[in-house]
Formats: C-alpha cells, sequence, structure tokens
C-alpha cells in the first residue's frame, strides 16, 4: 500500500485541475468554470514539429446526450482534435481523433456526468501540461 507521505497532500491538490497546467483557471470566455471532474486524464500524440506547450481546450459543445471537447494549439487557429462522448453519465475512455490534416491522436478520461451546454476558452484558461503531450512515434526513423 502505497502511504501519503504528507498528511496535507489530499488538501494541497484537491483544487489542481490535472491535466491542465498549474494555475489555469478553466474559465470560459463566458465565465463558465470547467468542473475538475470532467476531464480526469490526457495523452496527446503530436507531430514532432508541434510545441508541446501550445496544447489546450478549445471548446466544449454539448449535443443532444453527449459532448464534443476540441483540442487547439497555438500554432494555427484551426482544431487540431476532438473527441466525442457520445453517452455522458460515467467514466469513459475516449479517443482523440486529429482534425484539420494535423496528425494529432490519445485519448481522454472523461467523466462527464451532466449535459455542459457551449462554451469556449482561450489558450491562458485552458493550456494543458506538456507531459501529457508525447511525440508522434511514427516520426521517429
Amino acid at each position: 500500500m502505497t502511504a501519503i507521505l504528507t498528511e496535507d497532500w489530499l488538501d494541497q491538490n484537491a483544487d489542481r485541475r490535472y491535466p491542465l497546467m498549474d494555475g489555469a483557471s478553466a474559465r470560459a470566455v463566458d465565465d463558465w468554470d470547467l468542473p475538475n471532474s470532467i476531464l480526469v486524464d490526457l495523452q496527446i500524440y503530436a507531430p514532432n514539429a508541434l510545441d508541446p506547450v501550445g496544447f489546450y481546450i478549445g471548446s466544449i459543445i454539448g449535443y443532444g446526450t453527449g459532448l464534443v471537447l476540441t483540442i487547439n494549439h497555438t500554432s494555427s487557429a484551426l482544431v487540431v482534435g476532438t473527441l466525442t462522448v457520445p453517452q455522458i453519465g460515467q467514466l469513459q475512455t475516449i479517443s482523440i481523433v486529429g482534425a484539420n490534416d494535423s496528425h494529432v491522436a490519445g485519448s481522454a478520461i472523461i467523466n462527464a456526468t451532466e449535459l455542459l451546454g457551449n462554451h469556449d476558452f482561450d489558450v491562458e484558461a485552458t493550456r494543458v501540461i506538456p507531459t501529457v503531450v508525447r511525440g508522434d512515434p511514427l516520426g521517429v526513423s
């Protein structure tokens, strides 16, 4: 069993917005806050030409019983990846599909339990930590 070495560890990390950068507000441009519990984990595979620091959550688009989450990159105004959650209500692993010929892939663990509406984010609010971004293994020679 792993011991928590500092009794306050859970309290200190309760408000952490992993996998977003420390200090990211997760606040949409319409002042809606992305709950910490929705994006549980994230793994992005991207071409080596894309700086790992440039990825961020661009928007959440609610529809019917699901949602679409877009991943953007600072190098372009275009969406570089999307993940579609067909049915909210449970913890699930969703594949990231590259968009706009970006060759981005990956997966995310999503825990959306309620309909969220449509919200757009800017880069500073939802920049992801670079350690969740891996270089494209197909680009290695």
